[in-house]
């Protein structure tokens, strides 16, 4: 059966810290997933006479790191780029047929990333297959010390209650009872109104998701609702903390949602979910950035295929 890891693109800088965080993937060959596998590195613009001693260098490195995967059976090819670097990684996934992009984040306090925030971002933005951003904590000595969860056992799904999740549930069907147990549809309803509109807005999403888990639980994959008060980056955070998820499934670019809540004795409530907008959107920005558990952005292009499908 394909899933989205039948062909892995891995950015990597070379570091320590991204050699010892790849070796993690030998769990998901073990459970069947990975296909083929790439590792890229990116080099930046140098003149010609320092160009082929950087690229013989980074190839160096990049056999080393090889050498360490085949030795736990993980069979990957790699190559080495020059340019900007967002703009090369996408090319090198397009070029080699990619069906997935995985980035090392190693978040040490500061802003200082194996491949930087920025770079992460740009990527997530301009893909058009999903771009898997694994999160991970470097102590002082560089000793990674979060390594990534795999299977993924328990994923969460943020939801925008008027649109059922269905580039989720397709990229899930294939790996329920492989790589996933649970499914956590989750909804942030924005704090600001009157408690009596509040309750109504979380009594609506409560439906809606209840309704939304019952197609997910058709496909053999065991689905909760969260329903939580706040703002959209960090309520979703808290639910993926609380919920101990291994994972987040989220679109890389969302939509402004307005819906209407008739309230008891008439009127409206009004309530406004904002899921991100232009360019990567706020929300997955925000998680992109400050999310503990790593995050798989689906881009439109892919949800529109899924769809098509």
């Amino acid at each position: 059966m394909n899933t989205v890891f039948d062909r892995v693109l891995c950015a990597t800088d070379l570091s320590w810290g991204c050699s010892k965080v790849l070796k993690e993937l030998a769990s998901v060959r073990e459970s069947g997933l990975v296909k083929k596998m790439r590792m890229l590195y990116v080099m930046p613009p140098a003149e010609k006479e320092r160009r082929e001693a950087a690229r013989e260098d980074a190839l160096g490195d990049l056999a080393k790191i090889k050498n360490d995967l085949e030795a736990l059976d993980i069979s990957v090819e790699t190559n080495v780029r020059e340019g900007f670097i967002p703009r090369e990684i996408t090319k090198e996934a397009s070029e080699w047929g990619a069906s997935v992009i995985i980035i090392s984040r190693v978040d040490k306090g500061v802003i200082e990333d194996i491949v930087t925030a920025g770079v992460s971002i740009e990527v997530v933005r301009e893909s058009s297959i999903p771009v898997l951003i694994e999160k991970h904590i470097e102590d002082a000595r560089g000793h990674v010390l979060k390594a990534p969860l795999w299977p993924m056992g328990k994923v969460l799904v943020p939801v925008d209650i008027m649109d059922f999740p269905g580039q989720a549930a397709e990229f899930l069907r294939p790996l329920a009872g492989v790589a996933v147990r649970e499914v956590v549809l989750a909804h942030v309803v924005e704090a600001g109104t009157t408690r009596e509109v509040q309750h109504d807005f979380e009594v609506a999403a409560e439906g809606a998701l209840a309704d939304y888990a019952g197609e997910f639980e058709k496909e053999g994959l065991r689905t909760t609702v969260h329903v939580h008060r706040g703002e959209a980056p960090s309520g979703i955070i808290e639910i993926a903390v609380e919920e101990k998820a291994g994972m987040i499934i989220m679109p890389s670019k969302g939509r402004r949602v307005r819906i209407g809540l008739e309230k008891a004795g008439g009127g409206a409530g009004r309530y406004t979910g904002d899921m991100g907008g232009k360019s990567i959107g706020s929300v997955a920005e925000e998680m992109l950035k400050h999310s503990p558990a790593p995050v798989m952005f689906l881009p439109k292009p892919y949800q529109s295929a899924l769809r098509a499908a």
